[in-house]
């Protein structure tokens, strides 16, 4: 069951998604919410209740990361788009998404205190976290193995990418896209020559060892 709320150019009035939230514990068989481009400020405790639910998209709303919590419970989740909201940390209890591969969270006031939870999420296949506050990443990428997309661009980050990165591209073979761009870029070049140093080495003892194999 899938269920759409939304208008890009004529947001559901918030009485009318109220009442929504108010019945959404019924819906125990939906699958897809897409409540995308309103005024929600508060995600209801009722949407806890959606346990089958695969795909949520709250994008382009008003939310803070106060009520995160509420989403933490929905473990059946594989897409999750958070993007143009107002969160600034994401909750550790997030840690519970095991089986989230595309996660959202692009446009919002993210810093680097409470990312972590994020290297839980070892499913991942796409993470954007562009157009954000970050500056340093604390935490490794090297759990997420599976990653094929990563995103920071339009960010403050520093030398700091240098060692997740790193772990990144050692751990993760599907790793295809990693984009670093930003108006407020203020990595070295020493990165980039790191970075390309590593990778050579990388992809050179890869291809020696398969020429071995045959």
């Amino acid at each position: 069951m899938h269920l759409y709320f939304f208008e890009k150019n004529f947001p559901i009035p918030s009485f009318f998604i109220l009442f929504w939230f108010q019945i959404l514990e019924i819906l125990t068989q939906l699958e897809v919410l897409n409540l995308s481009n309103n005024q929600i400020q508060e995600i209801p405790s009722s949407l806890s209740k959606l346990l089958k639910l695969q795909s949520l998209d709250l994008s382009n709303n008003k939310i803070d990361d106060k009520s995160l919590i509420n989403i933490s419970d929905l473990i059946q989740l594989n897409v999750l788009n958070l993007s143009k909201n107002q969160i600034q940390e994401i909750p550790s209890s997030f840690s519970k998404l095991a089986q989230l591969q595309n996660l959202d969270l692009s446009n919002n006031k993210i810093n680097e205190k409470n990312i972590n939870a994020i290297s839980d999420l070892i499913q991942l296949k796409d993470l954007d976290l562009s157009n954000n506050q970050i500056q340093e990443i604390s935490f490794s990428f090297s759990q997420l193995i599976q990653l094929q997309n990563l995103n920071l661009s339009d960010n403050k980050i520093n030398d700091s990418i240098i060692q997740p990165i790193s772990d990144l591209i050692q751990k993760s073979r599907e790793i295809q896209l990693i984009d670093l761009r930003g108006k407020s870029f203020s990595i070295s070049i020493y990165l980039f020559i790191y970075l390309f140093i590593y990778l050579f080495i990388y992809l050179f003892i890869y291809f020696s060892k398969k020429k071995k194999n045959r």
